[in-house]
C-alpha cells in the first residue's frame, strides 16, 4: 500500500470515530442511548438518511444545513469529526 492510501483509511477511520464521539457528546448528557434509534436531526428529530450520515462529506454537502427541516448543524460536528 501506498503512504497515501494509509493515510486516507487513517483518516476515513478517524472521521468515523469523530462522528460516534458525536453522538455520545450529545445524547450522554440526555441520558439517551448511544445505539437506538439511529441519528436524528435535533431539530426537527427526522432520521438521517445513510447517505447523509458520512462524516464531514454530508456536512459540506447539505451545506451546514438538515436536509428536512433546513436548520443549522452546528460547527461542532465537523470539527470533532475532522
Amino acid at each position: 500500500m501506498t503512504q497515501w492510501i494509509i493515510l486516507l483509511i487513517i483518516f476515513l477511520f478517524g472521521s468515523c470515530l469523530g462522528s460516534f464521539l458525536n453522538v455520545c457528546i450529545y445524547r450522554l448528557p440526555l441520558n439517551l442511548s448511544i445505539v437506538f434509534p439511529n441519528s436524528f436531526c435535533p431539530a426537527c428529530q427526522s432520521p438521517i438518511r445513510p447517505y447523509d450520515n458520512i462524516p464531514l462529506f454530508s456536512f459540506f454537502f447539505l451545506k451546514g444545513k438538515c436536509r428536512n427541516c433546513g436548520v443549522k448543524i452546528s460547527w461542532r460536528y465537523p470539527l470533532v469529526e475532522a
